[in-house]
C-alpha cells in the first residue's frame, strides 16, 4: 500500500489539555462592589418613587386654586364587583372513597374523606368528575346550600359533573331527615350555612 499524501487533521482549535483552562475563572485581586450615589435614608419618597407624580400633580392642583371657585374634579371611577364564581364543596358523613378528575383526566384529589371531611373545587374552565364509592354518605354543597347525597347506600357512582349548575340540576336539596349525621356534619363542614 503506497503512503497517503492526506494527513488527519483536528478540527478542534484547542487540545484537550487546553480544556482546563478555557473554563476556569481568574481569581479577583479584591471584591467587585458597585458603589452607591447616596444612602438611602436621604432618599424622599415625595420625589423618587411610582408615586411621586402623582403628588406632584396634587400639588400644583392646589398652586391653581383660587378661593371662592370651585375645581373641577375628574368623576370618580365606579367600581363594580365582578360576580364571584359558585363555590362547590364536596363533603362526607361517613367514610367515603371519592376520585375526582379534571377534564383532561388529571387527578385532582383521590382519598378517602372521613366524618366531617371536605374537599373544595378549584376554579378551572372545564367541569372536574366524580366516582365515589360508599355514595350514599357523600354529598355537595352549592354555594352553601346542601344536595345529595350522590347516590344510594354503599353504591359507587361514575362520571357525576362536578359544577354548581349540573349539581343543582341533577340533586335535590338534602333532607336532614332522611341521614341522621348530616344535621351534625353539614353545621360543622359549612359552618352553620346548611339548609
Amino acid at each position: 500500500m503506497a503512503p497517503s499524501r492526506w494527513r488527519r487533521v483536528s478540527t478542534s482549535p484547542f487540545r484537550a489539555e487546553d480544556g482546563g483552562r478555557l473554563y476556569r475563572p481568574e481569581p479577583l485581586e479584591s471584591p467587585v462592589l458597585a458603589p452607591r450615589d447616596e444612602a438611602l435614608a436621604t432618599l424622599d419618597p415625595d420625589e423618587v418613587g411610582t408615586l411621586s407624580t402623582l403628588r406632584q400633580a396634587d400639588s400644583t392642583e392646589l398652586a391653581q386654586a383660587r378661593p371662592g371657585v370651585p375645581v373641577e374634579r375628574p368623576a370618580p371611577v365606579q367600581v363594580t364587583q365582578t360576580p364571584l364564581n359558585d363555590e362547590v364543596l364536596v363533603f362526607a358523613v361517613r367514610p367515603t372513597w371519592i376520585q375526582i378528575t379534571s377534564a383532561n383526566g388529571t387527578t385532582l384529589f383521590e382519598g378517602t374523606l372521613n366524618a366531617g371531611d371536605s374537599w373544595t373545587l378549584p376554579e378551572s374552565d372545564a367541569p372536574p368528575m366524580l366516582r365515589s364509592g360508599n355514595s350514599g354518605s357523600l354529598y355537595f354543597a352549592v354555594n352553601g346550600v346542601t344536595l345529595g347525597p350522590a347516590g344510594t347506600g354503599a353504591s359507587i357512582v361514575r362520571d357525576v359533573e362536578l359544577s354548581a349548575d349540573a349539581l343543582s340540576a341533577t340533586f335535590a336539596m338534602a333532607v336532614v331527615g332522611a341521614d341522621p349525621d348530616l344535621p351534625e356534619v353539614a353545621e360543622l363542614v359549612l359552618g352553620g350555612a346548611a339548609q
